[in-house]
Parts: structure tokens; sequence; C-alpha cells
């Protein structure tokens, strides 16, 4: 049995070229990045802001600020896309990025009623 064992790896090493060494992928990983920022009004951060994608592939996707007021949206192939962030008693505030080839830092300053 260890004699078929042997043939087995001989024939597969000869199959990948001689060397036991594994060929590289030719097929690139898919890059992915993201959006990050802050969301404040009246000189402060607003925790618990929402921030919604409003259009393209991500349309929909929405992130509530932490107590720092900052959010975030990780893993997103290169775009353009709308983000609005929003707070009870504040007026909205809608802005687009482009996402081509780097993360993006987007920060929101909005203004209360």
């Amino acid at each position: 049995m260890t004699r078929l064992a042997a043939i087995v790896a001989l024939v597969a090493v000869s199959a990948c070229g001689g060397n036991g060494a594994m060929a590289p992928s030719t097929s690139p990983s898919p890059t992915v990045f993201s959006i990050s920022g802050r969301v404040s009004g009246n000189n402060r951060p607003l925790a618990g802001a929402s921030v919604r994608i409003q259009d393209g592939i991500y349309a929909g996707q929405v992130r509530d600020t932490t107590n720092d007021g900052f959010y975030d949206f990780r893993d997103l192939a290169a775009s353009s896309m709308s983000l609005e962030a929003s707070y009870p008693g504040y007026s909205s505030q809608s802005q687009t990025v482009t996402i081509s080839n780097a993360n993006q830092s987007l920060d929101f300053v909005i203004s209360d009623h």
C-alpha cells in the first residue's frame, strides 16, 4: 500500500511541474474599501445619528453612529454613492462619494432646525 501511495504522490508532483511547488493563483482577489467618518452638530458629536447609503449597489444600508459620532461601512467595492446623515431635530445632509482605489473619509456637520 505504501508503494501505491508513493506512485500517486510522484504522479501528482510531476503533474504540478515536477518540483512540488504550487503555482500562484492568477485570478486577483477582489479589492474592498470602506467609508468612515463622523457626524456632528452644534460643535459636538451626535451619538445615534443615522448614516444611510441612498443609491447604488449598497442602497439601503444604514449605520448608527457611536458615542463619539463615528460610523463606518466596510467591504465596499469601487463605486459612487450618496450618503445621508440624519438625527432627530436636525436637518439631514447628503454627500456623494466615489470609491476608486482607496478608503474614503466623509464627515457630516448638520444643524438643528
